[in-house]
């Protein structure tokens, strides 16, 4: 019997539409996946923005890489991985050096 994740992506594609879907801890085996995908395959495109405002500096990174690398259980399931990552860093300006 199908995972529930794969179910709902089997119906969405038997009933024509697309999926935008969070992958997270509690699907163990497709977050491995994933991962390995983004660290072993080259990003078809990549997007990065730093800021610096407000006493913040934050770094974006979005990555979009094919599935095709994906096992094959994913074929025809996910098209397209998009890896987002964030960092903050918050500066305190009050805190002086004597």
């Amino acid at each position: 019997m199908p995972s529930t994740v794969k179910k709902t992506f089997e119906v969405a594609r038997s009933t024509g539409n697309h999926l935008i879907v969070q992958v997270k801890g509690n699907q163990p085996k497709l977050l491995k996946q994933v991962k390995a995908l983004a660290h072993e395959t080259p990003a078809l495109s990549a997007h990065r923005q730093f800021d610096h405002k407000r006493q913040r500096i934050e770094w974006r990174e979005v990555r979009v890489f094919a599935a095709a690398a994906l096992p094959a259980e994913w074929d025809g399931l996910i098209s397209t991985v998009i890896g987002a990552a964030h960092t903050r860093c918050v500066l305190d300006l009050d805190r002086r050096v004597a």
